[in-house]
């Protein structure tokens, strides 16, 4: 018997995603209904098209999770031990590109994808502002990092760099672990990892320089 008309959007996008996510863009819009177990009458009522509905499936606003990646930033800044805030940080961002990263490849695949957030008002990749969310969290990087230099805890950097080598970083990390999967030989924790990273940015990697000896004889002490 199919679920009642009733039924949230939450749970439409939901099985909507597991059906694009097993079968890719191709994904018909019966199997998402018979998944949901609704009618296709009913999604097209709430998304309009098979594409309305791909769209707020892959582009589904994860607030929570993204509150707890980037949002907490501000309260960091000279809290703790920088090294102990990072390596939290780049936890809090692993679990979150986790979820985000499949997503978007599967997004990306779509050649018709479009650019802006989905005419019903499910939430796109652009925040109320028509910043895209990703350009939205480096610039609060970029604020934290900065608030991090005039507190003393950083050297004078370019906190754009800083902010893009560290975001992405933690983007690649879980990129290769989607497209390596079980494959790789060597796969690293995340928790080894984000100690690595935060202690390669922190101590630099170019080698100090070792002390030259001093050629001269040095003169014998007298007796």
């Amino acid at each position: 018997m199919a679920r009642p008309v009733t039924i949230s959007d939450d749970t439409l996008l939901e099985a909507a995603r597991e059906v694009f996510l097993e079968h890719g863009i191709r994904a018909t819009s019966a199997a998402v209904a018979e998944r949901a177990g609704v009618s296709e009458g009913t999604l097209f009522k709430r998304f309009g098209t098979k594409q309305g509905l791909f769209q707020a499936a892959m582009t589904v606003s994860l607030e929570d999770e993204s509150k707890r990646f980037v949002g907490s930033l501000a309260a960091r800044v000279g809290t703790g031990t920088l090294r102990g805030q990072l390596e939290e940080v780049a936890l809090v961002g692993i679990d979150f590109f986790r979820k985000i990263v499949p997503l978007n490849m599967m997004s990306w695949s779509n050649p018709d994808r479009p650019q802006t957030a989905h005419k019903t008002g499910h939430p796109g990749p652009y925040n109320e502002k028509g910043e895209h969310r990703a350009v939205e969290g480096r610039r609060l990087f970029e604020g934290y990092f900065e608030g991090e230099r005039r507190a003393g805890r950083l050297r004078n950097v370019d906190v754009s760099v800083l902010a893009r080598a560290f975001m992405g970083a933690l983007y690649n990390f879980v990129a290769m672990e989607v497209l390596t999967g079980e494959s790789d030989p060597l796969p690293m924790p995340a928790e080894t990892f984000a100690r690595g990273l935060v202690d390669m940015l922190l101590r630099g990697i170019e080698a100090t320089p070792k002390t030259v000896p001093d050629p001269r004889p040095r003169a014998r002490r007298a007796r």
